[in-house]
């Protein structure tokens, strides 16, 4: 098993420094420094200088993702699984869009989006990416469960899915339980953890069920029973940590990571 972060976190960071630029090169450096080998980036904020902080530092991309509007009807431009591939990612990760603009229910979002998204995977395979797309958390996604997704990945010839331990607790879901429904057509896992919360804050979210959440380092929520099984059976995959609001990117890296070796060693 190999570890990745979301390069939104690194540059998240680096902003509240006055030398952004050399910021994000030392930031990266010490994120590559834990071991940590690749990010996954959003394309649609992703630059030249970023992906030359990037080079410098020896992280490669795992994942480009962009979110657009497949359940709409509307094409993805081929410029941007392009641009995936020339930047190097691995996995070219769909959000396909949400309830909105006409579109309110799974029937609706799945007629529309899915020979696009067949159109995309063909286009992904082409040039060596591997299609994708995930259980999104918000409240307007028709893919927030492991039903929806494997709908989505049976009416998109075997779409692969990428599987986010806490956008399921967003909803209220066991992550072990969905994990179990779809675990042979993951091929990458996002590593979020929340934990419920007594009450609102500036640190707290709600969630699409009223859940009042708090984001925090993996193994420290409710998704710590699951990231345990997981990390402990090692399986061949790559696990972005991820954090909705991170407060200090080094600490959030290093507990997870001594939660994720922890967890190993007890099965060792």
């Amino acid at each position: 098993m190999e570890f990745g972060i979301f390069f939104d976190h690194i540059k998240r960071s680096a902003r509240s420094y006055s030398d952004h630029a050399s910021k994000l090169l030392s930031l990266s450096l010490g994120i590559r420094s834990r071991g940590i080998k690749g990010v996954t980036v959003n394309l649609d904020s992703f630059s030249d200088d970023d992906l030359s902080a990037l080079r410098a530092s020896g992280l490669r991309i795992d994942t480009a993702y962009c979110v657009c509007r497949l359940v709409q009807g509307e094409p993805l431009e081929a410029e941007r699984v392009e641009r995936a591939a020339k930047i190097g990612a691995k996995f070219f990760m769909l959000v396909p869009g949400f309830y909105e603009d006409g579109v309110g229910d799974l029937d609706t979002a799945l007629k529309n989006a899915a020979p696009l998204i067949i159109k995309t995977k063909k286009l992904c395979e082409s040039t060596g990416l591997v299609c994708c797309m995930e259980n999104y958390g918000g409240r307007l996604s028709p893919y927030s469960n492991a039903d929806e997704l494997r709908k989505f990945s049976d009416a998109c010839d075997g779409l692969k899915i990428v599987f986010d331990s806490g956008n399921f607790l967003y909803f209220g879901l066991d992550p072990k339980a969905e994990w179990e429904k779809i675990r042979e057509r993951v091929v990458h896992v996002h590593g979020k953890d929340l934990a419920a919360a007594p009450g609102p804050g500036s640190s707290l979210s709600v969630s699409p069920v009223g859940r009042v959440l708090c984001p925090t380092s993996l193994g420290r929520g409710e998704a710590k029973d699951f990231l345990a099984s997981l990390f402990a059976s090692d399986p061949p995959l790559t696990v972005t940590l991820e954090c909705d609001r991170l407060s200090s990117l080094f600490a959030f890296a290093d507990d997870s990571l001594a939660f994720a070796a922890g967890a190993k060693n007890k099965r060792a």
